[in-house]
């Protein structure tokens, strides 16, 4: 099967065209939908320039859904994956957030059933996106480059004693209302966002200010009151494993039903993460460092605090995460599509 797809396109919302070959010099470290063009050896292109005749010369069309949500777009994706040619197969790739598909959206069934399968990302919601489909429906995920991103690790006895925030400063409140109760500093990545005429109302709007340059950390030391967080800006992706993978303890505990790529990133570079069950990855690499719910404030306190008390504790739930990790390599991941495509 694998020497049949000699041809794979990979759609998604991200800007441009590439082939594997023309940014090879990341595939090592790439841990999005892009990483399908890696394992494939195949090429990208944005969701807005793909033609009938791209899809035409595939094998594989990797669709990625995660940034189309108003019904004209999904519409025009519905129309290329009906009237493809026979001999093309197809992926639909739910990125993102699997509650969004709560909401009934027209096209989406159609296209659903259009599809070779649908790849819904998260275990959680497998049997429900199944219940709006006739095509199969798996939760394949995305090849994760495992070896590549070890090699950003820090030794655990250089890293910083500080505790980093997973999400975006501004998303969530749970991870630092218990950051702020395990006395080490805290350290988190935000955006740096752009101040231009297009962005001034939204600034106003969303951060008290229509000018300031430093408007992320205007707005997160006015709801956090706390202008001592280490706050970094987001960056490439080797860089910021460089940079995250220096903190003691991650935390993340997320409200999602989604890919999880903290969770993966964490087991990578050996870093515990203390996460929630909504992602499948938590439960799977850090079972002992899984709470019920982005609520279980006292439940993730009390880990964290046994954790950092306990070195050899940190050592044995990093080595099963990477263990585990191995599951979801370029070389794994790629051998269950081909059983997928075979059926």
């Amino acid at each position: 099967m694998q020497s049949q797809l000699s041809n794979v396109l990979v759609v998604g919302g991200n800007p441009g065209q590439w082939t594997a070959e023309q940014r090879s010099y990341e595939a090592h470290y790439v841990n999005g939908v892009e990483a399908w063009v890696f394992a494939l050896g195949g090429r990208y292109v944005h969701e807005s320039l793909v033609t009938p005749r791209m899809i035409a010369e595939s094998d594989l069309v990797i669709m990625n859904l995660n940034a189309i949500k108003e019904p004209k777009r999904l519409s025009k994706i519905r129309s290329l994956v009906e009237e493809r040619p026979a001999h093309v197969q197809w992926m639909t790739l739910l990125e993102g957030d699997m509650q969004w598909y709560l909401k009934p959206l027209p096209h989406l069934r159609e296209l659903f059933d259009a599809s070779t399968f649908v790849n819904c990302i998260n275990v959680h919601a497998e049997a429900f996106i199944q219940s709006l489909t006739s095509s199969p429906v798996h939760t394949l995920g995305i090849p994760y480059p495992a070896e590549g991103i070890r090699t950003f690790t820090t030794q655990p006895d250089q890293r910083d004693e500080c505790v980093l925030i997973c999400p975006f400063l501004r998303m969530r409140q749970n991870e630092y209302a218990i950051a702020k109760q395990l006395n080490l500093p805290i350290r988190g990545f935000e955006r740096r966002l752009s101040v231009k005429p297009s962005t001034i109302m939204s600034n106003k709007r969303l951060y008290g200010s229509m000018f300031q340059r430093d408007l992320n950390k205007h707005y997160i030391d006015g709801i956090l009151n706390n202008p001592k967080i280490d706050i970094h800006y987001e960056t490439r992706l080797d860089m910021y494993y460089s940079q995250a993978g220096k903190a003691k303890l991650w935390l993340n505990l997320d409200d999602r039903y989604t890919w999880g790529r903290y969770v993966l990133d964490a087991a990578a570079l050996g870093v515990p993460i203390i996460s929630t069950v909504n992602t499948g990855h938590a439960t799977k690499l850090f079972p002992d460092l899984t709470v019920d719910s982005p609520f279980a404030i006292d439940q993730a306190v009390l880990i964290a605090r046994t954790l950092l008390n306990d070195p050899e504790f940190i050592q044995s739930v990093c080595d099963r995460a990477w263990e585990g990790l191995q599951e979801y390599t370029p070389e794994r991941v790629t051998q269950r599509l081909w059983k997928i495509l075979k059926k």
